[in-house]
């Protein structure tokens, strides 16, 4: 048999000539050696070159030609001459043969070069941190601003004032006037006497401020319907409300004729112009410290809207979106945008083609100068955010989605024990993210900062990553306000118009900013006050400011009519409030304080006796007058 030739395939072993030559031919000896030794032709030992595995089980081996040869038994000589030996090598040997061949067959980069490379430039650290250096120079004084006006001596109205100056309640009371003058010229005279159309008459600035007072009471007295304040019912009965407004004539601007835009404006356009002017006088009152955060805050809407949004873990699952910027120490609004879909109104100067994270902070951060720290919630976090807010010298700080590109891959299977804290640098030194699992909580909070150390603070006997302490420290500027404006909401009421909704939530943030003015301006030695006796003395400054100027254009100027010993009203108040207001006859008739003016005096014999003084007042349209706003 020639010992070249292929074994046969019905009994799948090989002859002793057959083995020796097909090793031979693979470790390249073409001389047949007879030299008998006391080790084997093939030597496993690890210090030398390992040679291929030989699978001894199938009796085949791949060539280099792709074909498949018999896989050679191993052959051993020693005392015993010409006895071959068919043991297959151990387990392990041929394990450990395979694992050095993989090893020796691998090239690798040095092991820092290759860490760069697959973690994306991002490292661990135990100490330093990032190196941006951003300074905080504002043009202007944080804090309330000169060009108020606003002192400690400014009063709760003067602050309301500084932001719903006359110019806004002008601008109100012009649209106002103009939507009820359309929708009364559309119904071409063809409507009820009784009808709203028939009986409107022009608002006038003076009535918009009673209409505000009244909106702000409403607030803070909870009713189930509007009808009830001027319920006349011993239960509900407050004769405050009578004495400010008719029930009629608050419904008709409450439910039918109140406007926030221009006649037929549409969409957006039905309030947004009216807020950006409030916007625009939020600003001229204050300007923020260094920190700022920025959040979504949703007004409640369950109404037909095409642009209303659905979220199930938010308190009002059905709402209208808006972004908001606001101070962190102070929760004062600065900036606010209205979510209108593909027709939000973004800055003009973003870039089209940017993330929308992107668009929505450089709308929000166009009133403010360079070098803030901006804290927002993970729904904002993206690397080209970050990177684009240190191109505007900004400096940012929020919370990171793990599955978000370029950070750390180390944080998607990291795993920490509780009170563990692990720290990740980028290459840039521009960028820190830290991971922190607290004692109660089942995965780690993950925070991306641009301007942070490796440093912990103790907080409760626990020590924890400072960036994270400043985080909840400052994070919490948009939460302040909507957890101030739903104390006394007047936004809160059903509605079937989204944008009054918005108009009511912004007189709401207007109440709360001028709150938070009269805070700032009152110094250490005088008494704080909460927002519900704030929102008291504005009502009472307004109603009061309303009976000093009826009393200035009625009363003034009949001084020389009074008779001797007349002392002027000491409490302009007191006519209209729930006092027991009686008209009575008496024998001296003398001037009426409502309707006399020089040249043209007017007597009467009636007197009202619940008013200091009594007054004397004509009993059918005087009295009446004298005792509303």
């Amino acid at each position: 048999m020639n010992p070249d030739s292929q074994p046969s395939t019905s009994r799948g072993r090989f002859s002793a000539d057959q083995a020796r030559n097909l090793i031979q031919r693979w470790i390249g000896d073409d001389s047949d050696s007879s030299e008998e030794t006391s080790d084997c032709d093939l030597n496993l030992s690890s210090d030398e070159e390992e040679q291929p595995t030989l699978d001894l089980d199938r009796g085949a081996d791949e060539s280099s030609d792709g074909e498949v040869e018999p896989a050679p038994k191993r052959q051993c000589k020693g005392k015993g001459k010409g006895k071959s030996s068919t043991r297959p090598r151990s387990r392990s040997t041929q394990s450990s043969a395979t694992a050095t061949a993989k090893s020796r067959s691998t090239v690798s980069d040095p092991p820092a070069t290759a860490s760069a490379r697959d973690n994306g430039g991002w490292s661990h650290i135990e100490h330093g941190g990032t190196a941006n250096t951003i300074r905080f120079l504002p043009t202007k004084v944080p804090g309330v601003l000169p060009e108020s006006g606003l002192d400690e001596n400014s009063s709760a109205l003067d602050c309301l004032s500084v932001l719903l100056d006359r110019e806004v309640k002008q601008v109100i009371v012009t649209f106002i006037n103009d939507y009820a003058e359309k929708r009364i010229a559309e119904k071409s005279g063809n409507f009820s006497p009784r009808s709203v159309f028939a009986r409107w008459k022009k608002i006038t600035v003076k009535e918009f401020d009673k209409f505000m007072a009244v909106l702000i009471l409403i607030g803070l007295d909870r009713r189930p319907a509007i009808s009830d304040y001027w319920s006349m019912s011993p239960e509900f009965c407050t004769a405050w409300y009578h004495s400010m407004f008719p029930r009629q004539r608050f419904q008709d601007i409450y439910h039918s004729m109140l406007h926030a835009g221009d006649k037929d404006a549409e969409g957006k356009d039905k309030i947004e112009p009216f807020m950006n002017l409030l916007l625009g006088k939020f600003r001229g009152a204050f300007y923020p410290f260094q920190e700022l955060s920025i959040d979504e805050m949703v007004i409640g809407f369950k109404g037909r809207w095409q642009f209303k949004q659905f979220n199930a873990s938010k308190p009002s699952k059905y709402h209208i979106k808006t972004f908001g910027l606001c101070d962190s120490s102070t929760g004062y609004v600065m900036n606010i945008l209205t979510y209108f879909g593909a027709n939000t109104s973004y800055d003009p100067e973003a870039d089209a083609d940017s993330g929308a994270a992107v668009k929505i902070f450089d709308t929000l951060l166009t009133c403010v100068d360079r070098g803030h720290k901006i804290y927002a919630d993970r729904y904002y976090t993206t690397r080209a955010l970050v990177d684009h807010l240190l191109k505007k010298r900004h400096h940012y700080t929020g919370t990171l989605m793990l599955n978000r590109k370029s950070f750390p891959p180390q944080l998607k299977n990291l795993s920490l024990q509780h009170r563990q804290m692990r720290w990740f640098l980028h290459e840039n030194a521009d960028v820190l993210c830290v991971a922190f699992r607290d004692k109660k909580a089942k995965n780690p909070v993950v925070l991306v900062s641009t301007d942070a150390q490796v440093d912990t603070t103790r907080v409760k006997d626990v020590d924890k990553p400072t960036v994270i302490h400043d985080y909840n420290s400052h994070m919490n500027g948009c939460d302040l306000l909507d957890q101030k404006v739903t104390y006394y909401p007047v936004f809160s009421r059903k509605s079937v118009k989204w944008w009054k909704k918005l108009f009511f939530w912004m007189m709401e943030i207007t109440q709360v900013n001028a709150f938070i003015l009269y805070t700032l301006t009152r110094t250490d030695a005088q008494k704080k006050i909460g927002l519900k006796k704030f929102k008291l003395m504005l009502v009472r400054q307004i109603v009061e400011s309303l009976a000093n100027s009826n009393n200035d254009n009625n009363n003034d100027n009949n001084d020389e009519a009074r008779a001797p010993g007349r002392q002027p009203e000491n409490n302009p108040m007191e006519r209209i409030q729930g006092t027991r207001h009686i008209i009575s006859y008496v024998k001296r008739d003398r001037n009426c304080v409502v309707c006399s003016k020089d040249g043209a005096r007017k007597r009467t014999h009636f007197v009202c006796l619940g008013c200091s003084g009594a007054p004397h007042l004509h009993p059918k349209d005087c009295f009446q007058a004298y005792h509303n706003v």
